[in-house]
């Protein structure tokens, strides 16, 4: 069964170039090779990603990106870059358009990432069994449920019935929280954001994955454990390049078996 990784890029390189160095070539091997690789590069005035993240980046990061496209950093990604502008989701037309891009390949199943989440999932062979009848597997959810649009995977059924709402710009608000109480604890399912938007309209088609099989970066130094963990076992010697991205990072790793050994190349 074809699959099809999707990375939403904004300014960072390190972690798509990890996945491709690392988490693709396992993924080729476990699938016997049929695997695409989408990267959606987003190239946007500050202006307007001025509710992104990183839009605390410098605008040369741009360029690095470039570069590191350039020389063949994400390997054999197919990468697609944009400039749309959207104020009230700045992040909109790239989900958009990847996931315009998955219905035109032959895809059935869809991995999906933001550039500050990383996945090395061994069971991707097994994605459609875990998956059953469900349309989405997520790797990890909150005590109160929503999915973690930073990683997750679905099938082309949902692909097919998300893309309208994709597309229509006035159901999403930025500015809205996805919470509807003041300690941020309670999801509020009809706020116009993408995580709250994923899991109303996956509803009890839903799967938890294997939550090590991917992590996504935090701030909070407290809160870095299982994504350093995740990279300590994968890519250990490359975790000086997470300075790149992310200045604040630090070598606070947990200790545990190394795979890197095994890798697929």
């Amino acid at each position: 069964m074809k699959t099809l990784v999707t990375i939403i890029q904004c300014r960072r390189v390190v972690l798509p170039h990890l996945f491709a160095r690392y988490s693709l070539p396992m993924m080729l091997g476990k699938l016997g090779g049929d695997v695409g690789f989408n990267l959606i590069q987003h190239c946007c005035p500050p202006s307007i990603t001025s509710r992104m993240e990183t839009s605390k980046y410098p605008v040369e990061k741009e360029e690095l990106v470039r570069q590191w496209s350039a020389s063949g950093k994400f390997g054999a990604a197919k990468i697609i870059r944009h400039g749309e502008a959207n104020s009230r989701d700045p992040a909109l037309a790239s989900w958009r358009i990847g996931f315009e891009q998955a219905l035109k390949s032959q895809a059935e199943l869809f991995l999906w990432m933001e550039d500050d989440a990383f996945v090395y999932d061994p069971d991707c062979d097994k994605w459609s069994s875990l998956l059953g009848k469900a349309r989405v597997g997520s790797y990890r959810r909150e005590p109160f449920g929503y999915i973690r649009n930073a990683h997750y995977v679905c099938t082309r059924p949902f692909v097919e019935e998300f893309l309208p709402l994709l597309r229509d710009e006035n159901l999403w608000d930025m500015s809205r929280s996805i919470y509807s109480d003041e300690k941020r604890r309670i999801l509020d399912i009809d706020a116009p954001r993408m995580e709250p938007m994923l899991t109303k309209h996956a509803g009890t088609s839903l799967v938890d994955l294997n939550q090590n099989a991917a992590a996504r970066y935090s701030h909070d130094p407290a809160r870095r454990g299982p994504f350093l963990g995740l990279l300590a076992r994968v890519c250990p010697r490359d975790l000086g390049q997470l300075s790149i991205d992310f200045p604040d990072w630090n070598l606070s790793v947990p200790s545990g078996p190394k795979v890197e050994e095994d890798l697929v190349v």
